[in-house]
């Protein structure tokens, strides 16, 4: 087991497994992470980075664009891993019970967002695939399906007491996925969306074993450092995979980066703030509508601005951002019913015969 002592990751090493890595309960009681908060915000506005185009921007400027969000999604995962990890017990074990709420969430979101954006099915004439129950109905609603199977698989290798086989699992699937989306020719391996949508159960593992770290976790200018140096290797990186994938989604660079970004946000000794209350409160249907948003502006820019609409796209995703936080403000205060809807925040009747 690994004892932390006052030094910054200094330990001793006696017999590890990768099970007692996963049994422990997590000692601190923190229950809110500001700087966490705060970076699903920042999250949230990347990820409008890759679901837009960039108009008259050079391509070789705009695939450095895309670069720089790709850390989000991972950040998003393993956000999820490290509040998983409060409910492991001591003994080792994830109760089904303890993620039935988590689940339910997240199942419902699954189903709304998909009706959401069902109209947009029918009129780009694409086709209802059975995929569609898993990974929703709109090209990024995988993430929250992904999210439903990566908590099912952990549940269900802690509820066998399997972690070392889990733990396996989870570097093969991140292993692979880097290798099919850069480094193999196409055919080799299958498909890098079939690897993308298991992400979740690698990255959550991740925030699983992060939390182990909570009570070192004051060396943010450490972590801001590693940040800064891991910034310019994806760079370097993305310059040599770009022979084979001119828009690469997962580099190895990309994933130490995301971890370097989520032990900052971890770390920050930051108190609570308006820009934190937002990351907690928004950055999910930040995430989950702002395709509406560029639809809007993609139509309404061909008609106020045809002429500057390739100029005013490259500014899409501040504009769009500003406007969806605007929109979801206005619906969490005067139409909360459906801010809890679309938010995925059902009232559930209790299980003691309330009607």
């Amino acid at each position: 087991m690994l004892h932390f002592k006052r030094g910054f990751f200094y330990f001793c090493a006696e017999k590890t497994s990768t099970k007692a890595y996963l049994q422990l309960t997590m000692p601190d009681t923190q229950t809110r992470y500001y700087g966490i908060d705060l970076f699903r915000l920042i999250g949230a506005f990347f990820i409008m980075f890759l679901h837009t185009g960039y108009g008259v921007l050079p391509e070789e400027y705009t695939g450095y664009i895309y670069l720089s969000a790709r850390w989000a999604v991972p950040f998003f995962f393993m956000a999820s891993g490290y509040f998983l990890a409060i409910k492991i017990t001591q003994s080792g074990e994830l109760p089904l019970l303890s993620i039935e709420r988590t689940l339910l969430k997240l199942i419902a979101l699954l189903l709304v967002a998909s009706l959401v954006y069902l109209p947009f099915v029918f009129l780009k004439k694409q086709s209802i695939a059975l995929e569609m129950l898993f990974t929703g109905s709109y090209f990024h609603l995988w993430f929250i399906g992904s999210l439903i199977f990566g908590n099912l698989i952990i549940w269900f290798f802690y509820r066998i007491q399997q972690q070392k086989i889990l733990f396996l699992l989870a570097i093969s699937i991140l292993l692979l996925a880097i290798l099919s989306d850069n480094y193999t020719e196409k055919g080799v391996l299958p498909d890098y969306t079939v690897f993308r949508f298991m992400l979740s159960i690698p990255f959550m593992l991740f925030g699983v074993f992060l939390r182990r770290f909570s009570r070192v976790l004051s060396y943010w200018k450490i972590f801001a450092i590693i940040v800064l140096i891991f910034i310019p290797i994806q760079s370097v990186e993305y310059l040599f995979s770009v022979k084979n994938n001119s828009l690469p989604q997962l580099l190895l660079s990309t994933v130490l980066l995301s971890i370097a970004i989520f032990l900052l946000a971890a770390s920050l000794p930051i108190r609570e703030s308006s820009l934190s209350v937002w990351g907690q409160k928004y950055s999910l249907p930040l995430y989950l509508y702002h395709p509406l948003v560029y639809a809007f502006l993609s139509f309404s820019g061909g008609i106020l601005y045809p002429e500057y609409k390739p100029f005013i796209v490259m500014f899409n995703p501040i504009i769009a951002f500003v406007i969806s936080l605007l929109v979801i403000i206005f619906l969490e205060r005067y139409m909360p019913a459906l801010f809890r809807l679309l938010n995925g925040d059902w009232e559930l009747k209790q299980q003691s015969g309330e009607k």
